[in-house]
């Protein structure tokens, strides 16, 4: 389909390509390593560093062999998805933890967890600095059983002399909580240089299988100079014409839908990324109810916007089932780094790749793609 926003129209037609999956080569030790989240950020020479959610491998029969909240790893430029990970033991090593942080949950969420959302790289002399913005939850024993704390800021530093093949890949965190619970900009995140623009979408309080489409957004954005991204005070957000100290000031930057329409805006995470091959900056997550076999996808002139209507993308081999039991796909995240012109990026998890035992994978399609930007 096509959408047109103003003088900005973005269109896709045709399938997505073959899957390709994002992870260790066959034969090495994290080969059947099953991971979600998948948010990626592209470095000075062209190489990827990796960040996923939960990270796990079973056994033939079913059973954990190792389970690490969350992960890391590293791609070369020449084959952005396959990456070369540290082995700790038998298992990878987690990128952040929150040992240490102040924050507690109930009695009915004990689980402390650091889930990634986006992250950024900028130059820092010859080293690449990325921040990445990871959301404190609390998880119950259903893993649909979430409260947020807030959201971190990380740091990770790359040297393009050393790449870290093979090597552990460890996150410091400059502050836990930036914002409170109810706010988190950084769900999404690019940069320009100079400033870093964080997102954050709007949700209800969590109540698993009673939150409906509409009931989600709006979206809204901030700003912070890159030195100062953990800064709580030197982050400004836009009210509609300018850049202003108070979050409460915050305008929608995505169309609102009509009443009784569903706005299709992110149930959970989205990501934006500058997409060079096509000169825009793309927005893409899973619609509602997250568990899903599509990815949104918008785009805008400017990080603020106006953001285009939805386009639909359909994803292939993401409603399947298992005695019974249904998996589906979700965290569809932008990829611009496979993008060429005429082909957008774009990634996801999908939670069966395989049986005996069943296991998920992180997956990268490109799909047919053209933006066109007239003289307004």
């Amino acid at each position: 389909g096509t959408v047109l926003l103003g003088a900005t129209s973005v269109g896709t037609s045709g399938d997505p390509s073959a899957h390709t999956p994002v992870g260790p080569a066959a034969g090495t030790p994290l080969a059947r390593i099953d991971r979600d989240a998948g948010v990626s950020v592209q470095l000075r020479d062209g190489s990827v560093l990796w960040l996923f959610g939960d990270s796990s491998e079973q056994t033939s029969s079913g059973q954990l062999r190792y389970f690490v909240n969350n992960t890391a790893a590293w791609a070369p430029a020449g084959s952005p998805t396959v990456t070369q990970d540290a082995v700790n033991g038998t298992e990878p090593y987690q990128f952040v933890s929150p040992a240490g942080s102040t924050w507690t949950c109930p009695a009915d969420k004990p689980t402390r967890a650091m889930w990634p959302l986006s992250a950024v790289a900028n130059p820092s002399g010859a080293l690449d600095v990325v921040t990445a913005f990871f959301g404190d939850v609390c998880v119950g024993s259903d893993p649909l059983q979430i409260e947020p704390r807030g959201v971190a800021v990380v740091r990770w530093t790359y040297d393009p002399s050393s790449p870290p093949a093979g090597r552990p890949i460890r996150g410091t965190v400059l502050v836990h909580q930036l914002f409170p619970a109810d706010l988190r900009y950084g769900t999404a995140a690019v940069t320009d240089g100079t400033w870093i623009y964080g997102y954050q979408c709007s949700a209800p309080p969590d109540d698993p299988g009673v939150e409906w489409p509409d009931e989600f957004g709006p979206c809204t954005i901030g700003r912070v100079p890159v030195a100062s991204v953990a800064t709580r005070s030197a982050w400004t957000f836009w009210n509609g014409t300018s850049w202003v100290a108070s979050s409460s000031s915050a305008a929608p930057i995505t169309a609102a839908a009509a009443p009784g329409v569903d706005p299709q805006l992110p149930v959970s995470s989205a990501t934006v990324g500058w997409d060079a091959a096509h000169g825009v900056y793309v927005m893409a997550y899973s619609p509602w109810p997250g568990f899903t076999d599509r990815i949104l996808v918008r785009v805008a002139t400017t990080p603020q916007g106006p953001w285009s209507d939805a386009v639909e993308v359909d994803l292939p081999g993401c409603d399947d089932d298992v005695g019974g039991v249904g998996y589906f796909c979700y965290a569809g995240t932008v990829q611009p780094q496979l993008s060429t012109p005429g082909l957008l990026g774009l990634g996801y998890y999908d939670q069966l790749v395989a049986v005996g035992p069943n296991r998920g994978q992180y997956l990268t399609v490109t799909v047919p793609f053209s933006v066109v930007i007239g003289p307004g």
